[in-house]
């Protein structure tokens, strides 16, 4: 998926490598607050379709989804069992963190914002479930 906007990803549990990295481009015209969910608030503005389009075979415990870009950027994560997650700053100012603790097997949709607008911005989405890259120090 180098370089490009919308890439696919299958992933298992005790998948390797980890953390598996992800290119993408980050922002997009719509504001990801479109996605909220009752308490749950998506900042930033996404893309319409999503960046990634994870799979995973298996459930997945502990994973933590990260972004990375030299902007603010935001994440906004629809669980295939409909739960959406959004995060702002989680990985440390300016990158976001959503921490699953029971990520489901199915079809996740996860996109990648950026907080004050813009588009075709270069990011990274890590996925990890080791402890190592839980702060947000994606290799």
């Amino acid at each position: 998926g180098a370089g490009s906007a919308s890439t696919s990803l299958t992933l298992a549990a005790g998948f390797v490598p980890d953390p598996s990295i992800v290119f993408t481009l980050a922002g997009g015209p719509i504001a990801a607050s479109t996605m909220s969910v009752g308490d749950v608030w998506c900042a930033g503005y996404i893309a319409a379709a999503p960046n990634v389009t994870l799979t995973t075979t298996t459930p997945i415990y502990g994973m933590r989804i990260l972004g990375r870009s030299g902007v603010d950027t935001t994440l906004a994560v629809r669980l295939s069992d409909g739960r959406v997650l959004c995060n702002d700053d989680g990985g440390g100012y300016p990158n976001p963190a959503v921490d699953v603790f029971d990520l489901p097997a199915g079809v996740h949709q996860i996109y990648v914002g950026t907080f004050g607008g813009g588009t075709n911005v270069p990011a990274t989405v890590g996925f990890t479930t080791n402890a190592l890259y839980m702060n947000a120090s994606l290799p």
